[in-house]
């Protein structure tokens, strides 16, 4: 941008040339009043220079913000597997069920007091849980507890190997079950080179309960697609479960359940020959093991015992995403029907909106024309100035228009004048530190408009209470496995049991600019199609954004991980990852990030041939 010395330059050295002087006689030549008007006229092309860019950045904001599409440059909640026991047997969660910890955030501006933030987590899908839980696995030749959760302690070991593919659960039941229904597992591999293998034969395993084979099922216990009537006529403008639905998928391969109910009896019980003959448990052991259900797994016998070392399982554990339920009741008049919701988070979605006379309100997508009475709808912009300058930008105007019409308040006293902009401009540097200590970002504060039933009876008592979702963003990434949580005003769980069994990854704010070009080339691009290499370069570049340096896409081959084919044809995409340290990702995110793009290109690519990520 010009500044104001700059430009009175150039029109003295203009002046100069045009009255035909010489640039050693620029100081000397012109009368001051002279100089005196170049000076104000350049002050006022630098006020117009600034505000033509500021005007430029707020027209490409916009058209960004329009034609990018929200589901590439929107917010991302963060996202993890939690583990959690239920107090009751066969419980179904809910999806307001809601669970905090608290997560410390280093102040760069204050070391010695480091931020401490509630970061909240919710459900994806109303999973059913059990009261039992997993205490034994054995597999090769060494028995352990699970008493831990996330750490397998030894507490046998044979000479003999048991059968190769074989892997036994043991499930401790408490007193007072009759039954266990639908009996999920999420599956955890530590070695990446594994995976591919482990899953693609977790497929084909039998599972069995004293010789008698139980049917299963890849994915969760309840549906993951289901028509919702109420969703659909209430609820037309719903983004959370379009979220759900993808973290839902991105998850769903790593999950399996019974599709039958295990009937609790008394010799279910029996701890099996083969772990007797193959560990020699003696009296007291036994007696540890009382009230558990063994479960064997029979893997096809590729899953050596190597694999099966690196492999955990667990029970009552389901996919959640940082999200907070919030509520806001207020009352509205006949003519500003709108309640802003404002929030130190990052607004997420609506829940939904009641009144005291126990009215639902339809919340609609917002489309030109008046609402239907009853309906409700969400907006982000139009509730706003039309001189969009913030607050910080108008105050440094008034700074300078006190600076540039001293004159106008000399009756005051110069001395007075200059005391009190000096004062300003230190109260201005202490808001700018503070805004950018609470990362504070100037947005439009979404806001709900209403039409009201009955409006002809409303009285100045009526209220309207208003649910909707937050998220966290970035600051929900990160959190470690065995992190605790508690249950926000339920009894439903053993709070002692609450923990991430994974570490929490993919949370996102709001996209910057340069992001939001990318996802617009993208989106302009390939229009939802990932069909040649140059489509799947710029979805990858989208993708991974700024975190990688290079990107080559390129046909190869591999060995197959199935034992009926030899080597098969692959798309390779081949990364470099950015050594800027501005750009730097965590291991956890890094992971996600490459996970993702796998299930992302699967999703909407037509290639036949499978991809194969290398990272050099």
């Amino acid at each position: 941008m010009d500044t104001q010395e700059r430009i009175k330059d150039r029109i003295l050295r203009r002046a100069a040339y045009t009255w035909g002087y010489t640039d050693s006689e620029l100081e000397t030549s012109f009368d001051p009043i002279v100089s005196l008007l170049l000076e104000a006229c350049a002050s006022e092309l630098e006020k117009i220079s600034a505000e033509l860019n500021n005007s430029r950045s707020r027209i490409i904001e916009r058209l960004l913000e329009i034609m990018s599409p929200e589901d590439k440059t929107g917010i991302i909640p963060a996202r993890s597997i939690l583990h959690l026991n239920p107090v009751e047997n066969n419980f179904k969660v809910s999806l307001k069920h809601q669970f905090l910890c608290k997560k410390t955030i280093q102040n760069i501006y204050d070391p010695l007091a480091p931020k401490i933030k509630n970061i909240y987590f919710g459900p994806t899908l109303p999973f059913i849980l059990t009261q039992a839980t997993l205490g034994y696995i054995a597999f090769s030749n060494t028995m352990y507890s699970l008493q831990r959760l996330i750490h397998k302690d030894q507490i046998a070991k044979s000479k003999e190997y048991l059968k190769p593919g074989t892997f036994w659960l043991g499930i401790r039941c408490p007193e007072g079950i009759s039954k266990i229904e639908k009996l999920m597992f999420f599956t955890d591999i530590r070695n990446i080179s594994q995976r591919e293998v482990f899953y693609n034969y977790l497929k084909q395993t039998k599972f069995y309960i004293k010789d008698k084979e139980i049917p299963f099922q890849e994915g969760y216990n309840v549906p993951n697609f289901s028509i919702d009537i109420d969703s659909i006529i209430n609820k037309n403008y719903n983004k959370i479960n379009q979220i759900y639905t993808d973290i839902n998928d991105y998850y769903f391969d790593k999950f399996f359940h019974f599709t039958e109910d295990i009937e609790i009896t008394d010799d279910i019980f029996e701890i099996p020959e083969e772990l007797t003959q193959h560990f020699n448990l003696d009296n007291t052991k036994i007696n540890e093991l009382e009230n558990v259900l063994w479960i064997k797994a029979q893997f096809p016998e590729v899953v050596i015992n190597d694999i099966l070392e690196n492999v955990m399982f667990y029970i009552n554990s389901i996919p959640v995403i940082n999200k907070q339920l919030l509520y806001k009741t207020e009352s509205i008049d006949s003519y500003i029907n709108y309640i802003p919701l404002s929030t130190e988070d990052i607004f997420l979605d609506l829940e939904s909106i009641t009144d005291s006379r126990g009215y639902q309100y339809h919340i609609k997508k917002f489309s030109e024309g008046n609402l239907d009475i009853g309906d409700a709808t969400l907006r982000h912009t139009g509730v706003v100035r039309f001189d969009e300058r913030n607050a910080s930008e108008l105050i440094q105007y008034l700074i300078e228009l006190l600076k540039d019409e001293s004159a106008s308040f000399s009756v005051i006293g110069g001395d007075f004048i200059d005391g009190t902009i000096r004062e300003v401009n230190q109260l201005i540097a202490t808001l700018e530190q503070h805004i950018k200590e609470k990362k504070f970002i100037k947005t439009s504060f979404p806001y709900v408009i209403i039409r009201p039933k009955d409006a002809s009876l409303k009285t100045d008592n009526d209220t309207f209470m208003v649910g909707y979702w937050v998220t966290s963003g970035e600051d929900a990434n990160d959190l470690k496995i065995g992190t605790k949580l508690e249950g926000i005003n339920t009894n439903d769980f053993d709070q002692n049991t609450i923990m991430l069994i994974n570490t929490s990854v993919g949370g996102k704010s709001r996209s910057s600019t340069q992001e939001k070009i990318v996802s617009y080339r993208e989106a302009l691009q390939t229009r939802g199609r990932v069909v040649t290499f140059a489509d799947i370069k710029t979805f990858c570049l989208n993708h991974f954004k700024f975190t990688i340096s290079h990107i080559e896409i390129k046909k190869g081959t591999k060995v197959d991980s199935s034992t009926n084919k030899g080597f098969v044809r692959t798309i390779d995409i081949i990364l470099e990852k950015n050594k800027n340290v501005e750009y730097e990702v965590s291991e956890f995110e890094w992971k996600y990030l490459c996970d993702n793009l796998l299930y992302k290109l699967d999703k909407v690519s037509s290639n036949v041939y499978p991809y194969r990520l290398i990272i050099k």
